[in-house]
């Protein structure tokens, strides 16, 4: 079946969401394609804004998409309603070659990507998960000057 849908997406980049409900693929034509798998209807497709994408993934959750491509960025994307919202642009320095979404105690949510030929870099993308994982490993609290630099919120 996926070779049939794979016509003009062929540039090879697929993910199935972690239910398996649904099959995104990325294409040379410049799109995000989303395929329900129950029927392998097409439920839409959006602009990635990504030049020749290399690298696509689903968020644990199924809310984001997250491509990356030869444009040197790697987009996030919100799906949870009936128009894809692009959310964040991340820049990788050179074009994203893979993206993948992680989920563990140790950082909370987070994208992890590779760009050309540099190692693997991690961006959290809950803020507050990072902040409360770095108060824990304190021995003190943060300062009015680091609250106000880094701009945490709530401070203490």
């Amino acid at each position: 079946m996926l070779a049939r849908l794979l016509g003009p997406w062929d540039s090879g980049i697929e993910e199935l969401s972690r239910d398996g409900n649904r099959l995104y693929l990325a294409g040379s034509d410049g799109l995000i394609s989303e395929f329900d798998t129950s029927n392998w209807e097409l439920v839409r497709s959006w602009p990635t804004g990504a030049f020749q994408a290399r690298g696509l993934a689903v968020s644990p959750d199924g809310l984001l998409v997250a491509v990356g491509g030869e444009d040197d960025v790697v987009d996030i994307w919100q799906i949870d309603s009936d128009e894809p919202v692009l959310v964040d642009r991340i820049p990788t320095g050179a074009w994203a070659s893979d993206v993948t979404w992680i989920d563990d105690d140790t950082i909370g949510a987070a994208l992890m990507f590779s760009a050309g030929n540099t190692a693997w870099q991690t961006f959290a993308l809950d803020a507050s998960v990072v902040v409360a994982n770095a108060r824990e490993g304190l021995a003190r609290g943060f300062t009015d000057d680091e609250c106000n630099t880094y701009a945490i919120e709530p401070c203490r």
